[in-house]
Order: structure tokens, then C-alpha cells, then sequence
């Protein structure tokens, strides 16, 4: 039984997590450089769907696209997110 790569509790499952989470960021950022940022979105709008603010759906599938072919966008989003997790851990504690 596999039953180690089902429950998200197993350390196992933790482990793997983490290494494919940090194996596909690392790949993200830097498979696909684009540094004359040609094709990118406007970075607001990257950083609303970061902040999990109203985006239209065909906008978030065209960022989405675009981010898995541009490691500057890639890296943007990553920032971004950190920046919403941020933002909440002070919020939560207030």
C-alpha cells in the first residue's frame, strides 16, 4: 500500500512536497529567460491574482501561460505571493 504518498500528515508525503515544490521554483525561474520582458502582463495585474483579488478568469489563464514561459514573470509571481503570505501573517496578528 502506498499509503505514505496519500496522507498529507506523513512525513514522507511532506518531504516529497517540498522537494518537487522546490525542484518546479527552481525551474520556473530560471528555464526561461525573457529579460527584455517581452510578452509579460502589467505587474499589477500579477500582483491581484497573487493577492487573490477579482481577475477575470481569461486573464488569470493568460498570466498563467505566460508565467510558465517566462522566468522573470515566474519569479515576479513567486515574490508576490510571499508578499500576500506576509501581508497576512501581520493582519492575522492584529
Amino acid at each position: 500500500m502506498r499509503r505514505g504518498l496519500l496522507m498529507k500528515d506523513d512525513q514522507y508525503c511532506s518531504e516529497q512536497d517540498e522537494l518537487f515544490g522546490e525542484y518546479l521554483r527552481r525551474h520556473l525561474v530560471q528555464s526561461h529567460p525573457n529579460p527584455d520582458r517581452i510578452g509579460c502582463p502589467d505587474s499589477r495585474i500579477m500582483r491581484d491574482i497573487a493577492f487573490r483579488r477579482q481577475v477575470a478568469p481569461e486573464t488569470i489563464k493568460m498570466v498563467s501561460s505566460h508565467m510558465f514561459k517566462c522566468s522573470e514573470c515566474a519569479r515576479d509571481a513567486l515574490d508576490y505571493v510571499k508578499e500576500y503570505e506576509d501581508f497576512m501573517q501581520t493582519t492575522e496578528g492584529k
